[in-house]
């Protein structure tokens, strides 16, 4: 009996060895982003600068339009759009670690989109591969720590860890590890036509518009705009009443920053801090690089009183999001402030 049970014991271990070592085929989120993956890989030998961050670098920063206008600042550059939707600071550690490991050969300068790190798991999110994929370990450990910082009560700390422990034991075990391996495989037959040598990764238009549509159309009515100027001005109410609970969870976030600019001064890449139009809001983390000692440029855009045009209704999406008419603003204007950091 004794030698079944360690039997199965070692047969349990070699299988927990094999699924935790396998080609992790959720490495690249799939849909749009896979998109991006497979672009900058035909293009690794002509990047040399990256934008990497959330939906508000996905459809605010246009790579074609800010290549054109450094070359009228005689600097040689050609960019691309990694912006996701939802990236956080965790996973963009986890994209970033990934990115540096891929065979760049110019590649010299990052701009990374720096927002606070929300605790808050949607449940939409817990079966989502992407999400599974980046709680390993580390990061597991770190979300953790961050949630028993924070002043929510006892049982929600409890419900998000719970949440938390639950995508890591998925990321152990590889659950639905077949059906990833079926959908890598398929997307791995996919041909992408010739024309991705030459995107940009800029989400314009209905490509990018597609999943805020409901946003969109509450921010375009009477409501919404009372909505949005409340943002605007630090009125809003569930801004003031999030403030209380985040804050604390920033002392983890300094940390995931620090870890991601040693990364990239480790690879001889430069990292350059960005803080796009949202709604004005002060970032507790922006507010506090230099108390954290964070040695990293900022190029700080998320000022209303400086760059009105940014914050326009006309030139919005919604009270987070730029449209078309705001990225060619914010994509001129993260032209010459580069140049002028450049110079400095």
């Amino acid at each position: 009996m004794a030698k079944l049970f360690g039997n199965i014991i070692i047969i349990s271990l070699i299988f927990l060895f094999i699924m935790n070592n396998v080609e992790d085929t959720r490495k690249i989120p799939d849909g749009s982003f896979k998109k991006k993956m497979t672009a900058l890989e035909m293009q690794l030998s002509e990047i040399n600068t990256l934008f990497l961050g959330s939906s508000m670098t996905n459809g605010g920063i246009d790579p074609h339009l800010y290549d054109s206008l450094m070359a009228n600042y005689n600097q040689q550059t050609k960019s691309f759009n990694l912006g996701l939707p939802g990236l956080n600071l965790l996973e963009t550690q986890y994209v970033l670690e990934n990115l540096l490991t891929m065979q760049f050969t110019n590649l010299n300068t990052i701009y990374l989109e720096v927002n606070d790190y929300w605790v808050f798991l949607n449940s939409a999110n817990h079966n989502a591969s992407r999400i599974i994929n980046y709680h390993d370990l580390k990061r597991t450990f770190t979300v953790c720590l961050a949630i028993w910082e924070t002043s929510y009560p006892i049982g929600q700390k409890l419900r998000f860890s719970r949440d938390r422990l639950n995508l890591f034991a998925k990321h152990i075990l590889r659950t639905g590890e077949l059906k990833h391996i079926w959908q890598s495989f398929f997307f791995q037959q996919k041909s992408y036509p010739d024309t991705l040598k030459s995107y940009t990764g800029y989400a314009e238009g209905r490509g990018r518009n597609n999943g805020f549509q409901n946003w969109n159309h509450f921010f375009r009515t009477h409501e919404g705009q009372e909505d949005y100027q409340a943002r605007l001005n630090g009125t809003h109410k569930l801004m003031i009443k999030n403030q209380n609970h985040y804050r604390q969870t920033q002392l983890a976030a300094f940390q995931i920053l620090s870890n991601i600019i040693s990364h990239c001064k480790s690879r001889g890449v430069n990292l350059v801090l960005i803080n796009l139009p949202a709604n004005g809001e002060k970032k507790f983390i922006i507010k506090n690089l230099e108390v954290n000692q964070i040695d990293c440029p900022l190029i700080e855009m998320n000022l209303p009183a400086e760059y009105p045009e940014l914050f326009a209704p006309e030139n919005r999406f919604d009270h987070n999001h730029l449209n078309d008419a705001g990225a060619i603003h914010a994509t001129k204007i993260l032209a010459k402030l580069s140049v002028h950091h450049l110079k400095d």
